[in-house]
């Protein structure tokens, strides 16, 4: 019979050895797909798959010269952060820089903290405000 400190060790070691596997089952797609975009194309279709082979920047290079896609990334990256640090991905006001662009007075802001406080004295809650947020 098991105590019930040693009933707890057991249980967490299978269920972290239950969380790795389900951890590597997922990871292990990802995984071969990097592997694969460094082989070259005849390691890629070898049969059996090569575990052992000599990596190379091939493949990236050649997606670069035909469609200039490091480019197209590079705005995507460059929108994806500006977006963010101006608040924009969450559709929230503010964003990483709103303490640093807001004006002190924050007359922005109260009008909208005026908005909810009156929806609250009516007894309206956030599904019933036409703006769609929640009042606090």
């Amino acid at each position: 019979m098991l105590t019930l400190k040693q009933s707890r060790r057991l249980n967490t070691l299978v269920v972290g050895l239950f969380a790795w596997a389900v951890a590597l089952l997922l990871f292990f797609p990802i995984f071969w797909m990097l592997m694969t975009s460094l082989k070259t194309e005849i390691d890629a279709f070898a049969t059996p798959p090569q575990f052992i082979f000599t990596p190379t920047l091939e493949n990236y290079l050649q997606i670069q010269d035909r469609s200039g896609y490091f480019k197209y990334a590079w705005n995507s990256v460059t929108i994806s952060f500006w977006r963010h640090c101006t608040g924009h991905a969450d559709r929230n006001p503010g964003g990483l820089f709103d303490g640093l662009l807001r004006d002190q007075t924050d007359q922005g802001h109260a009008a909208v903290d005026a908005f909810h406080q009156d929806a609250a004295a009516r007894g309206r809650t956030g599904a019933d405000l036409s703006v769609g947020q929640a009042v606090r």
